[in-house]
């Protein structure tokens, strides 16, 4: 499966779940995540990976940037991930306890002591 499948499986979930998604296919901004989505009013960043891929450093910054503005930023590798995301946001749970490999942006950047500015 390549990155664009599972980018349009993502946007086709989250539509069918009544949320709003768009697929970014040029940003004026580097570091900008695939898809962008709205879901019961959350605003939802997602990079989409396959494989050993990994964020890119401008990737990860613009992940923090969406987490520290109220967003949730999520870097994914499965469609599960996402049906998890989604289960989560319609179940109110707290999105900080979630199981590892979730919030790889939210795990990376514990480890990172300071970050530069968009």
């Amino acid at each position: 499966m390549s990155e664009t499948d599972l980018q349009l499986q993502i946007m086709n979930l989250v539509q069918s779940r009544g949320g709003y998604s768009i697929n970014v296919m040029s940003a004026s901004k580097d570091g900008v995540h695939d898809t962008i989505h709205c879901y019961k009013g959350r605003f939802l960043s997602i990079e989409v990976k396959i494989g050993k891929n990994q964020p890119s450093d401008l990737q990860l910054v613009n992940g923090l940037a969406t987490i520290q503005s109220g967003g949730i930023a999520a870097c994914v590798w499965d469609l599960e991930t996402v049906k998890y995301l989604l289960d989560t946001l319609d179940e109110k749970v707290n999105l900080i306890s979630t199981p590892k490999g979730f919030n790889k942006f939210f795990e990376m950047f514990k480890q990172t002591p300071k970050l530069p500015r968009l």
